[in-house]
């Protein structure tokens, strides 16, 4: 106790020392302490390379919603950086939706026009146009 001396000058041989937990529960609770500020850490590094976009590889939707996930069950205090990757993961989830869409409505139903295959169900090309500008802006991460 480095600071004993400011609260009460009495010789220290006659004071008592008593923990409100025992030692081996202290040790307990300071891994689990640690263990709750290294997920913490974790989180937050892993968080702020997706809002910031630092990141070389992108993250996977699976991995974006586990980040989520952990930050609404985690308690953690950065509750603007929870919203951000919020926000990012509905944008990547909306990307992934149109993308899907785009690949599902290119079923080809074949029929002979001049030699061409023709499908009904082809994008628009204002379709593509929107998504590939979503994608290159950087929502779709």
């Amino acid at each position: 106790m480095y600071h004993l001396h400011t609260l009460c000058q009495c010789p220290t041989d006659s004071l008592t020392l008593n923990y409100k937990f025992p030692l081996q529960e202290l040790h307990r609770l300071k891994e689990g302490v640690k263990h709750r500020s290294e997920s913490y850490k974790n989180w937050f590094r892993d968080t702020s390379e997706v809002v910031e976009k630092k990141e070389a590889d992108k993250r996977t939707l699976e991995e974006l919603h586990s980040l989520v996930e952990l930050g609404n069950t985690g308690g953690f205090p950065d509750k603007s950086l929870q919203e951000q990757l919020r926000s990012i993961t509905a944008e990547a989830d909306r990307a992934a939706a149109t993308a899907q869409q785009l690949l599902n409505g290119k079923r080809q139903t074949r029929f002979r026009s001049c030699g061409k295959s023709q499908s009904q169900n082809d994008p628009t090309v204002e379709e593509l146009r929107s998504f590939v500008r979503s994608a290159s802006s950087g929502s779709a991460s």
